[in-house]
């Protein structure tokens, strides 16, 4: 009986944790998605300016939020995205238009794939 009880609290424990891991990684990648959009528009419109304030505020934010997301994360899916915002940071600041743009839609997709990655879902799960 002592293990069943000992079972049952280990399960629910680790579905506890799975459901804030997702919740927080969700919504750490659609905070990040939203500056990474306001990011773009400002890149579009060539005010380099609010692009490099932008830029900055989705840096902090993801050095912020990474401690953990790296817990249950391949790192190698983020170091990408960390590549990717060293790569934008530097079209910004020599004002690259297109090649910011590049770099920024890079970004997207790849808080997209974090995403879609850790979906509980049978080809994960597999």
């Amino acid at each position: 009986m002592k293990r069943a009880i000992a079972t049952g609290i280990i399960f629910f424990s680790m579905l506890i944790i799975l459901i804030f891991s997702l919740s927080y990684l969700n919504d750490s990648c659609k905070e990040l998605s939203k500056i990474n959009n306001a990011l773009r528009n400002q890149v579009e419109k060539e005010n380099w300016k609010g692009s490099a304030q932008l830029l900055e505020d989705f840096s902090r934010s993801w050095e912020k939020r990474s401690i953990i997301i790296t817990v249950f994360v391949h790192h190698q899916e983020l170091d990408v995205l960390s590549e990717e915002i060293v790569r934008t940071k530097t079209y910004i600041k020599e004002q690259e238009k297109v090649d910011a743009l590049a770099a920024i839609s890079t970004v997207d997709f790849q808080l997209k794939h974090i995403i879609d990655l850790e979906k509980v879902n049978i080809q994960n799960i597999f």
